[in-house]
């Protein structure tokens, strides 16, 4: 799987980005480190005073903007920082994103998402104390959820185009096509990936002399080649895949 993590606190605001079992802090341009860092260089609209002359040739205080109007406008300017700095990321991938927070926290970041890759479910909780490993613990189900249930109609399209030349399930093909950039989608059935072989800096597949581990290691190279030219990617159950393949791949023109 290949998703993104957000936790949000007013105290912290973080990405990771999980591939397969791997999980690594992710440099997000723009993004606020926490509520603070958001209103730097911005002017805060505190509570303030302002008097006039009443009638009877007294003067008369009022109150503008009280500490929990202020405090929203706060967590909105946050929100909306870190929404539009993921946006630039997001917005041309189709990975999905996986908050972590408290229900407040969601609401408040989702009113001002625009990447169409929040997913609905959510973790609830403060991540602020958490390992990596257990933040992509809690979030794993929830995108191997939504993978199942994105994964159906994915795998009619692949079916309505068998015997158009559009499809193969062929890993050396998909891997060729991949490296291209020609891969629109790629199918790969639950288990068939290992990510850990792969040496990104020099783009060689390491192989152990096993067959299955060998097939997996590909597969997992032909992910990272879809990732980076934008295709999409979707787990499937077991057999779900058309003509029983474990691997699939929509073909780009």
């Amino acid at each position: 799987m290949h998703y993104f993590i957000l936790t949000l606190s007013k105290n912290h605001s973080r990405l990771f980005e999980v591939s397969g079992a791997t999980i690594a802090p992710y440099d997000v341009d723009g993004m606020p480190k926490n509520m603070a860092e958001a209103w730097t260089g911005m002017e805060r609209h505190e509570q303030s005073s302002q008097s006039h002359s009443s009638g009877a040739g007294t003067t008369a205080m009022h109150g503008q903007g009280g500490a929990k109007e202020v405090e929203e406008q706060e967590e909105d300017v946050y929100a909306h920082t870190v929404a539009k700095s993921l946006h630039k990321l997001l917005h041309n991938q189709h990975d999905p994103l996986v908050f972590f927070g408290v229900e407040e926290e969601y609401g408040m970041f989702k009113k001002f998402d625009q990447s169409g890759h929040l997913l609905e479910k959510y973790v609830h909780g403060n991540a602020d104390h958490m390992t990596m490993e257990e933040m992509k613990e809690k979030a794993d189900p929830i995108v191997c959820e939504h993978n199942h249930h994105m994964s159906e109609p994915l795998i009619e399209e692949y079916g309505n185009l068998l015997g158009t030349g559009r499809t193969s399930n062929d890993i050396a093909v998909i891997l060729d096509a991949a490296a291209k950039g020609k891969v629109d989608l790629l199918l790969l059935e639950e288990g068939e990936m290992n990510w850990g072989a792969f040496d990104e800096a020099t783009g060689s597949v390491t192989v152990h002399g096993n067959q299955n581990v060998h097939s997996q290691e590909l597969h997992g190279l032909a992910v990272l080649h879809t990732i980076k030219h934008h295709g999409r990617i979707a787990n499937t159950e077991k057999g779900k895949i058309p003509e029983g393949a474990v691997v699939a791949a929509i073909l780009r023109m």
